[in-house]
């Protein structure tokens, strides 16, 4: 039995409005919004859906237990839109489009750039990013970390160039209040053993073996003892057998000590409150 995510609490754009905190939503699968002080961050936004005979389906086919918690037309008060790599689960062709009307600046690796040019975004919107850029917006900054996740090796005559060390990333995102980490999906690096000072985790819980999966994920874990852990990357689709979507948060767990003392168990869209680097329970 495919595990789910808890309901999503729904959002408006009233969530983008000025607190004196950093505030973290999961807003389901991989994406993420922060908002600190008046800077509002996106990350791998999936905000689209179509209703099909009853059921829900995001715009790349998959079937969904539950609309996403925020559209994108309550985000266009967004500042920026940070994306890890250009899967269709990540990179969202309709969300995408939809901010890019909103002349949100959209920031990704090379193949990101491309399907935005592509969708018609101009390129003065757009801002193409390698691991090791550093990136400054509000108060907050941004560091763009390596990422391995060449899944196309699975079928090159299928799926074609599996993706190069330049074409995925992840994101140290740094604010007043808080030091966010968000692998992207990536294979475990010895880059990841030399996180430090992380205050939340977005726990990966895809089993896929080009992501951390079950093992990376817990060795994570512990590389960041003193990181809170917010499970992703699991119960949005129903993708019953896909490892990719179908993680179970509890197989991570079960492998680190003491974590369920670190577990944030949110639902998309509720408001995770980080203030002096301390979690506001």
């Amino acid at each position: 039995m495919q595990v789910r995510a808890k309901m999503p609490i729904a959002l408006s754009a009233d969530v983008f409005r000025m607190e004196e905190n950093t505030r973290v939503y999961w807003l389901g699968g991989a994406a993420f919004l922060i908002c600190s002080h008046g800077t509002n961050i996106l990350i791998d936004p999936q905000m689209s859906f179509c209703q099909k005979n009853g059921n829900l389906f995001a715009p790349n086919g998959l079937r969904l237990f539950c609309k996403p918690p925020l559209s994108a037309e309550e985000a266009v008060s967004a500042d920026i839109v940070l994306y890890t790599h250009a899967d269709d689960d990540h990179f969202e062709a309709a969300t995408a489009q939809r901010l890019g009307a909103a002349n949100i600046l959209i920031v990704g690796p090379a193949p990101v750039f491309e399907k935005a040019v592509h969708l018609g975004i101009p390129e003065k919107q757009l801002k193409m990013i390698r691991p090791g850029d550093c990136l400054e917006i509000g108060k907050v900054k941004i560091t763009v970390f390596p990422a391995d996740h060449p899944w196309q090796l699975l079928n090159t005559a299928k799926f074609g160039r599996p993706y190069g060390k330049e074409d995925c990333v992840g994101f140290i995102v740094e604010t007043q209040d808080m030091r966010m980490f968000i692998s992207g999906d990536t294979r475990l690096l010895p880059e990841h053993t030399t996180l430090e000072n992380i205050d939340i985790l977005a726990m990966d819980a895809s089993s896929c073996s080009f992501h951390l999966s079950v093992q990376g994920s817990a060795a994570l874990c512990r590389y960041l003892p003193k990181a809170w852990l917010l499970p992703c990357h699991y119960g949005t689709y129903d993708a019953q057998g896909d490892p990719a979507h179908g993680g179970d948060p509890s197989e991570v767990l079960s492998l680190v000590e003491n974590a369920q003392d670190r577990l944030i168990d949110a639902a998309p869209g509720e408001k995770i409150v980080f203030l002096d680097h301390q979690y506001q329970r």
